[in-house]
């Protein structure tokens, strides 16, 4: 099997108490089979600790929120007691992989960095370069490839190396792939993409004030932006476009965007706009099916 991923993925390092979002508050993390293996032949203290704060009622079993939704083992300087007292290799999947996630295919699995993480988003918006999908490792193991998969990569090659046509304004790229893949987007106005988002199902209550400046009307656009704007488009098209429903999920992409960039333009069009909106809407949408389906459906 091979492993592939944009070519900024072995930059990510996650920054751990620098972080002003932590991952571990307001998720609820569920502990995997061979982790909850490895607590429960766990002493001492921190193995009192583990056995008091991880539920095992339900399908999965999940470490017990407290104040303030904090996971049980984040300590007051921000830092995980588990790491600190166990290393790396004692945290759950979902702990160790946040915010990687991948995409499986017959012959190649691919690899990535989600934006509802501030570092990640940061190290994508801010990545001066072309991005690239680069083999980032190779096991030998051969498997035959899917024609339909190889038709669908391909062209997803060449939907990003259309978006990243630098000689061109970006929404003038955003336009040439809607024309080339013939994607008829409805005609939303802003009280109705409100009425769109607002219906979804959010994570955060704070992620409201956010869609509250949908239906504004005042934008600031920052001709210093384009670039960033390019890495959104890229993010998104890596990560969200699939086989199975090209047009669906491409259609996701672009009202995502223009979600995302009009939000980050209420609020003053900076770097720093475009990142925590990023964030939120990575957390609020992308991490669920559900809204993802909704958002489709609608389009």
């Amino acid at each position: 099997m091979k492993y592939y991923a944009p070519d900024y993925y072995g930059r990510f390092k996650c920054i751990a108490d620098k972080c002003k979002h932590s991952c571990c508050i307001g998720w609820e993390i569920d502990v995997d089979e061979d982790t909850l293996a490895l607590y429960d032949t766990i002493g001492g203290e921190i193995g009192e600790r583990l056995q008091k704060n991880i539920c095992r009622d339900g399908d999965c079993a999940h470490f017990v929120l407290g104040g303030e939704e904090r996971c049980p083992f984040l300590n007051d300087r921000n830092l995980c007691d588990i790491i600190l007292e166990l290393g790396d290799g004692a945290l759950c999947d979902i702990c160790a992989d946040h915010p990687r996630y991948r995409s499986f295919y017959k012959d190649r699995t691919e690899e990535g960095l989600g934006m509802s993480c501030e570092e990640a988003a940061r190290i994508i918006l801010t990545n001066p370069f072309k991005v690239k999908i680069v083999l980032t490792e190779d096991d030998g193991e051969r498997a035959e490839a899917d024609p339909k998969e190889e038709w669908f990569l391909n062209l997803r090659d060449k939907i990003i190396a259309m978006l990243q046509k630098r000689e061109l304004p970006v929404d003038m790229r955003l336009m040439g792939v809607v024309s080339a893949l013939g994607i008829d987007l409805p005609s939303l106005s802003p009280d109705a993409l409100y009425g769109l988002y607002i219906s979804l199902e959010r994570l955060d209550e704070e992620w409201t004030a956010y869609l509250d400046r949908l239906r504004e009307t005042e934008l600031t656009k920052d001709p210093d932006l384009e670039v960033p704007y390019e890495q959104l488009l890229v993010y998104l098209v890596y990560r969200n476009l699939k086989a199975e429903d090209i047009v669906g999920t491409m259609k996701f992409c672009l009202i995502s965007y223009l979600v995302i960039c009009h939000i980050s333009e209420v609020m003053g069009g900076s770097m720093e706009a475009l990142q925590d909106v990023c964030r939120r809407y990575s957390a609020e949408i992308e991490y669920s099916d559900e809204n993802i389906g909704r958002i489709i459906n609608v389009l």
